[in-house]
Parts: C-alpha cells; structure tokens; sequence
C-alpha cells in the first residue's frame, strides 16, 4: 500500500517541481564536481520555478548555483562574468561552471537594488541609482576592454523587431480599450535602429542588482547581454515600475550619466533616444504587470521579496506617470502622453 502511494506522488508532480526537483539533483552534483564541497541546504529567494537558487554549503559557504535553459545562454554568461570581473566591474564572481548549463557564482550579500529604491529620502534613491549606472557603465566598459564584445550577439537591432516594439502601446490599448494614436512608424524605427552597437546587460532592472551594506551595486545575471545602444540600460533602470517618478532625482541623474551612456552623441539626441526607448518599454513593462495580475492587484512586499513584475496599482500608476512625460521629449511619441493618461484612469478601473 505505501509503495502504491509513492508512486500515485511521483506521477502525480507538477512539470514545475520535475524540473525543480532535477535541477537541484545536478546542482548538488556540480558543487560536488567543481567545489570539492556537499550542500547542506537550498533556498528558493526568486520561487521554485526560478532558475537560481542559493545554496549553503557544508564548509560554511553560501553560493548562487544557477542552470540556464540553453546552453548558449550559460556560456554567454560565463564569459561575460569573467570578462567584467577581470575589468573591475562590480558583478558577482564566477566560482565554477560544467561548460554547459550550470554556473556556481559568489552569493553577493546586502539587499536588492529594487527593494532599497523603496525609501522615501529622495537623496537616497539617487545615490543608489546613481551607483546603480556607474556600476552599468563599468560594466560596459570592461565588456570593451575584455575583447568580448565581437563575440556576442546584436540585440534589437533588425527593423521587424523595433516595429513590434513600437506596437507595444496597441496592444495595450486593445486590452484596455482605448484606442492608440497613430504615430510615425518609419520615423521611431529610424530613431529606435542602433547606427552602432556595444555592450549592454539590457535586463537593467533593479531587481538584478544587490546593494551592499557600503551602498555598491552590483549586477547579477547576465545571461541576455548582448549589443545595442548602450542608453538602453539608462532605460531599463529608469523606466522600471520600482523607481519612483521623481523629476528632481532623474534630472541630476541624466546630468551626470546621459553624455557618457550616449558616448559622445548630442546631449538633446541621446535624451530624445533614451526617453522615446522609455515610453516603448514602460508599455512592455504595464503588459507584464497586466499579465501576471491576475484577478486583483497583488502585496507590494511579496512583488519586492521574490522579485517579481510590480503588479500594484502603485507601480502601474507609476509608469504611466513617467512615460506620459518621457513621450514628450519627441513628436513621434508625443501623442502618447494623453493615452498614457488615459491608460492609468483605465487601470484604476480594472
């Protein structure tokens, strides 16, 4: 009777713990294979279904071990760590790898950049952020400097690609209900094109960023970098529904981080570009949060604590706010500002 029952529970797993349950096996396996070491304990801080878990070791040390889904993604992302790492880029440090899906990293210590941006000290937020993109910038520096850039892949950059982003608020708009202007799409495919391209993370985000107790950021998972505009990265940080829209703050910001991110390009163009990038994103960034919402708004404390999209009204609230100033900054986004407005007076009504 008990072995009828233990195989009614094996047949009975859900896809979700098979692959949680195998990923763990090889992940014992590889810190046996690479560390020397035996895992004494694993925790899930991103859910079970997440790629990354952090493991305690039985000599005492805590590590990220990581199975990407492909191949390619690892390796990428294991040159990429070696590169920024030896340039002086502030990312965790690669403890070992199989040369195909598994990565053990340095379990970096501190908060994340997400949660920390949750403070209402206003100075505080643009320190953080203002580290936050030092940090990126480094990154695309040593990426430069470590030869790698002429072995990754462009992101983005073909133009069937930017006519879907670009589609983005339509798309929207036909879940909300409220039709999109119509807009330029040759001219913001020619805006959004990269005439040249280097080192981006283009998952920007702030929660793939950890702020020590000193206050460094430093960036984490590096599977999707590739080559683009390096502006992209301002955009991803900046347009994230986890910073809050603060005029002040993103002013001095962009005071200090616009001309090297735009690497030289007229201070006016590189703006134009970042903040029409914004406005397209922010509508990737609303779909998610509409995506996983479900049938109500979710707790804000949950969204932040297991990394998740910010499916609060707050954070919905946010990004229109923003992108109906960012659309602005151009006449090809321009007639977007009032359907943002109109998008946020629709979400309050969901």
């Amino acid at each position: 009777m008990v072995a009828n029952v233990s195989m009614v529970r094996r047949e009975t797993l859900s896809d979700d713990e098979k692959v949680r349950r195998s990923r763990t096996r090889a992940l014992k396996t590889a810190c046996r294979d690479l560390l020397q070491a035996e895992v004494r304990e694993i925790e899930y801080p991103g859910g079970r279904t997440r790629e990354s878990y952090l493991i305690h070791l039985t000599d005492g040390r805590r590590i990220i071990g990581t199975q990407r889904d492909s191949d390619s993604l690892a390796v990428n992302e294991c040159m990429i760590l070696r590169a920024l790492a030896d340039g002086g880029a502030p990312v965790p440090r690669l403890l070992g790898a199989d040369g195909k899906r598994i990565l053990l990293q340095e379990a970096l210590t501190g908060q994340r950049l997400s949660i920390a941006l949750q403070t209402d000290d206003a100075e505080v937020r643009f320190c953080l952020l203002d580290n936050a993109l030092d940090g990126l910038r480094r990154a695309q520096l040593a990426a430069c400097a470590g030869g790698i850039e002429d072995r990754l892949t462009p992101l983005g950059t073909q133009s069937k690609w930017i006519r879907a982003f670009v589609e983005r608020p339509a798309i929207l708009g036909e879940y909300l209900k409220i039709k999109v202007p119509r807009l330029n799409d040759k001219g913001l495919v020619r805006l959004l094109k990269p005439q040249r391209t280097s080192f981006v993370k283009w998952d920007a985000r702030p929660g793939n960023a950890m702020v020590s107790e000193a206050g460094v950021v430093a960036w984490f998972d590096w599977e999707h970098a590739g080559l683009r505009n390096p502006l992209d990265d301002v955009a991803w940080l900046l347009a994230d529904e986890y910073v809050k829209d603060d005029v002040d703050v993103e002013e001095r910001l962009l005071a200090r981080h616009l001309c090297t991110f735009g690497q030289g390009i007229d201070p006016a163009v590189a703006r134009e570009y970042l903040m029409v990038y914004g406005t397209f994103h922010t509508a990737v960034r609303l779909g998610l949060i509409l995506r996983y919402r479900g049938d109500d708004w979710m707790d804000l404390e949950r969204c932040l604590t297991r990394d998740k999209v910010g499916c609060t009204l707050a954070c919905a609230e946010t990004l229109c706010t923003r992108a109906a100033r960012w659309s602005m900054a151009s006449p090809l986004t321009a007639p977007l500002s009032d359907w943002y407005q109109s998008a946020a007076r629709a979400i309050r009504r969901l």
